[in-house]
């Protein structure tokens, strides 16, 4: 079996990655020449999603926006009606509506679809070890579960209809960024009452108010001021917006999750889309009028 790959940026290219260092025989693309460099004398570099899909039997993308995949899957030069391709993974996040219509796509085409976003950060998809959800007939999500553990080492079949992981994982994405938005204005009170920030955080990943956002991201990327957990504060802005289109859709009020989404939005607005998502402290200690100190790493004590 070949594999190929379509997208290879941050996330796109450590799942690749993973692949090859599992022992795929790969075909890659993407628009960008240096990121395909990257893969050379690892993988087949081609010059097009097409001659991906003319190349593999399963074809999997990773991009960032409905217009790229629009030109990825049915462009020109796309994915749809490739001479080989038997098995569509979508492992991007979309809205769910795109992997609906990719499937009734691909279906014509006598193509199998997955959607199968991941969660987990840049981090854990460098490692292997990301979180993956998978929606699509179940005995496809079985065959191709060698692969997915090549860089998931949990793989959850969560439904057999196709977009409802991109559901999952805008709830998770929502949760996400509720967790770091609220602690990062629990931790400015905590400081300004004069509390230790080493002790605090001690606490509370020791207690009830731990979340992955007090376990990984405050300590390693908010209080040594790197801000570089690897995701643009603007694809977090994408998927949590796409949840409040999922609230709206199913009429379900959810006051607390738009209040998160703003606080988002303003920060992008005011540090630019590209920052690091974990950068919405930046603008929440601008509203508040001061800055954390900073904490060198190793100064709290691990949960």
């Amino acid at each position: 079996m070949i594999v190929g790959f379509v997208g290879l940026g941050a996330m796109g290219g450590a799942i690749a990655s993973r692949l090859v260092a599992g022992g795929q025989r790969m075909v890659v693309h993407d628009k960008s020449p240096e990121r395909a460099k990257l893969f050379e004398g690892k993988a087949q570099i081609v010059d097009s999603s097409r001659a991906v899909a003319d190349a593999a039997d399963v074809v999997f993308t990773c991009l960032t926006s409905p217009q790229t995949y629009e030109e990825a899957v049915f462009g020109p030069q796309g994915i749809i009606g490739g001479s080989k391709i038997r098995t569509y993974i979508h492992a991007g996040t979309s809205e769910s509506s795109l992997l609906e219509r990719l499937e009734t796509a691909f279906a014509a085409q006598g193509v199998d679809v997955l959607d199968a976003p991941v969660t987990g950060g840049l981090a854990r998809g460098v490692n292997g070890t990301l979180t993956v959800m998978v929606a699509g007939k179940r005995k496809v999500f079985d065959d191709m579960m060698p692969l997915f553990r090549n860089y998931g080492t949990k793989v959850v079949h969560v439904s057999d209809r196709v977009g409802a992981a991109q559901r999952l994982k805008h709830v998770n994405s929502m949760l996400s960024a509720a967790n770091l938005a609220i602690a990062c204005e629990a931790l400015l009170v905590a400081h300004k009452a004069g509390l230790s920030l080493e002790a605090t955080l001690d606490v509370l990943n020791n207690g009830t108010g731990q979340s992955i956002a007090t376990l990984d991201k405050i300590p390693k990327q908010v209080f040594t001021r790197a801000f570089n957990h690897g995701g643009a504060i603007e694809l977090m802005i994408k998927d949590i917006r796409a949840f409040i289109g999922a609230a709206h859709d199913f009429d379900v009020p959810a006051p607390m999750c738009e209040a998160v989404v703003s606080a988002f939005v303003k920060a992008a607005d005011e540090l630019g889309g590209k920052v690091d998502v974990t950068a919405v402290m930046r603008s929440i200690e601008r509203a508040a009028g001061f800055e954390l100190p900073v904490v060198e790493p190793g100064a709290t004590t691990p949960a």
